[in-house]
C-alpha cells in the first residue's frame, strides 16, 4: 500500500483534483451531448405543428362559411325568395337569417316554382277534358281545303 503524504499546498490540491473533476465534468455533460439535435428537432415539430394548426383553422372557417350559405339557401328557399338575394340574407342562426329572410321577401319577388305553360303542348288533341275541340276545327279546316278540286 503507498504510503500517505500529506498535501502541505493548494497547488498540490489542485493536481490532485484535476483530473478527478475533469473526469465528473465530461460524466455530466455526456447525457446532454445531443441537446442541440434535439433542440432542432423540437423547433422543427413546433413549426410543422403551427402549419397544421393553421390548415385546421382554416378548414373550420371554410366549413363554417359552408354551413352558412347551405343555411342561408334553405331558408331563402323557405321563404320563396329567389336565389339571387342568398347573400343579402344576414345572420348566422336559422333564427336571424329567417328575420332577414322575411324583410327581403317584402322587397324581392317570389320565386315562381311552377310556372304555367305559355302554349297548348298538344294542339291536335286540345286541352285534357275539352273533348278534342281542336281536333273538329282541324277536321272542318281539312275538309274545306279539299273542296278546291
Amino acid at each position: 500500500m503507498a504510503e500517505f503524504t500529506p498535501i502541505n499546498t493548494q497547488a498540490e490540491l489542485d493536481a490532485i483534483l484535476e483530473p478527478r473533476l475533469q473526469r465528473e465534468k465530461e460524466n455530466a455533460v455526456k447525457p446532454y451531448a445531443d441537446y442541440q439535435q434535439i433542440k432542432d428537432s423540437l423547433e422543427a415539430a413546433n413549426k410543422t405543428l403551427g402549419e397544421k394548426d393553421a390548415a385546421i383553422a382554416d378548414l373550420n372557417n371554410q366549413l363554417k362559411d359552408a354551413r352558412t350559405n347551405l343555411a342561408k339557401t334553405r331558408t331563402a328557399l323557405a321563404k320563396g325568395l329567389p336565389l339571387e338575394v342568398v347573400e343579402s340574407l344576414r345572420g348566422e342562426t336559422e333564427e336571424e337569417l329567417g328575420k332577414s329572410a322575411d324583410a327581403l321577401a317584402l322587397l324581392a319577388p317570389r320565386a315562381k316554382t311552377d310556372p304555367e305553360p305559355a302554349h297548348n303542348p298538344d294542339p291536335v288533341t286540345g286541352p285534357a277534358g275539352s273533348g278534342g275541340a281542336l281536333s273538329a276545327g282541324y277536321a272542318q279546316l281539312l275538309s274545306s281545303l279539299g273542296s278546291f278540286d
